[in-house]
């Protein structure tokens, strides 16, 4: 609250605030409708995403596509495997060659 002795000066001063809050209403109201658009562009890629999301849990049930990629298993269930590959490769060197 003001207290202006001079009414024509708090008249003044009472139209600019009021110009102000109709400035604000108005600036208010437009990044109400960015906001609003944005947040309908968020949902739409948001759905995109479930159903991109649903359609690999239905292609996972296809034979062979449960291998996947390395960094889904344990690793110590991958370093596991890639020591019984080694094993696997130099036993068919060794019964090719000592053959």
């Amino acid at each position: 609250m003001v207290t202006v002795s001079n009414p024509s000066e708090a008249v003044k001063i009472e139209k600019s605030y009021a110009d102000h809050q109709t400035k604000w209403a108005g600036e208010l109201k437009d990044a109400q409708d960015k906001a609003e658009a944005l947040e309908a562009g968020v949902e739409k890629a948001e759905a995109r995403a479930d159903r991109f999301r649903s359609g690999r849990g239905a292609a996972g049930d296809w034979p062979g596509d449960h291998l996947g990629d390395p960094s889904d298993a344990q690793p110590c269930l991958l370093y596991l495997g890639i020591v019984f590959s080694a094993a696997g490769v130099v036993s068919a060197f060794s019964a090719y060659f000592l053959h």
